[in-house]
């Protein structure tokens, strides 16, 4: 499980509950660990909010369909103050784009379109739930898992009128008086992770990869989390795609960009579960 935060006071409960240690202050990003748990602090921001998933998921190993989470504080016009939401869609105004995380919880948690921008939003002119990290966020998470595993969880901090300058102290109990919640879902998506691993499909092999280019350590990294996606997504063997790559990274730059062009394509698994992997949506 890999939690992204923008602030310290949203981390302290957190670190507290799952018992994390200082993994790494190397760099920008102040990462912590525990038995199963990663988490970074991003600060304040989408393009920080991504970097830091890319450093997190670098310094974690570079595991594919690992659980990724945002919990942090958000905005609403109409919610009140302490209220959780779950991201239903993501929308980023600064460029247009947006992105739905498939709905695969069984949690309660109540639902809300979450709308990144790039300053304190003061106005609330959608009846929506503002931040500063999600679409940064997701976007780049949803690069290193499948997207169901990706979510963003946000706690009402504050609302029309009422103040932007919340104490270190205020921050974390809105966080901590929300943490059951939390902790439930990443515990279903912990479960969904393990479905995953049980039902992955067979990955193509690297070896007529790695004998027909040079991948580094990273690279091959890299390719394996395609060639799983792949798997995932289509029934054909990308390798007769693959056949004028002069070099590694044409390699990868081909799977990731027939990967983005995906349409939806949603199963069921058994139980009834809704399982999926949606592009990025643009308006």
């Amino acid at each position: 499980m890999n939690l992204v935060v923008a602030l310290r006071a949203e981390a302290e409960p957190l670190i507290e509950y799952f018992q994390l240690e200082t993994g790494s202050a190397r760099g920008l990003f102040t990462v912590y660990r525990g038995e199963s748990v990663w988490l970074v602090i991003s600060g304040v921001g989408r393009v920080l909010a991504g970097a830091a998933v890319a450093h997190l998921h670098l310094v974690s190993g570079g595991e594919v369909d690992v659980p990724w989470l945002n919990v942090g504080i958000a905005g609403h016009r109409q919610l009140s103050i302490g209220n959780l939401l779950l991201a239903s869609r993501i929308v980023e105004p600064a460029t247009g784009r947006s992105w739905y995380p498939p709905y695969t919880l069984d949690s309660t948690v109540q639902r809300s379109e979450l709308v990144t921008v790039d300053q304190p939003e003061r106005d609330f002119p959608r009846c929506s739930a503002y931040d500063m990290e999600a679409s940064g966020f997701y976007a780049m998470a949803s690069r290193c898992s499948t997207s169901e595993l990706v979510q963003s969880l946000k706690v009402v901090s504050d609302n029309p009128g009422t103040t932007l300058d919340l104490s270190h102290q205020q921050i974390s109990q809105l966080i901590a008086d929300q943490l059951e919640s939390i902790v439930t879902v990443a515990g279903e998506l912990t479960g969904i992770c393990r479905w995953h691993e049980k039902n992955r499909p067979t990955t193509p092999s690297l070896d007529r990869y790695l004998g027909q280019w040079h991948f580094t350590v990273t690279q091959r990294r890299r390719l394996t989390g395609l060639l799983r996606r792949w798997a995932v997504l289509n029934n054909n063997d990308p390798w007769a795609g693959l056949t004028e790559c002069r070099g590694s990274v044409d390699v990868l730059q081909h799977l990731e960009w027939h990967l983005e062009q995906q349409p939806i394509r949603f199963s069921q698994d058994q139980d009834g579960t809704l399982l999926g992997e949606p592009p990025v949506q643009e308006p």
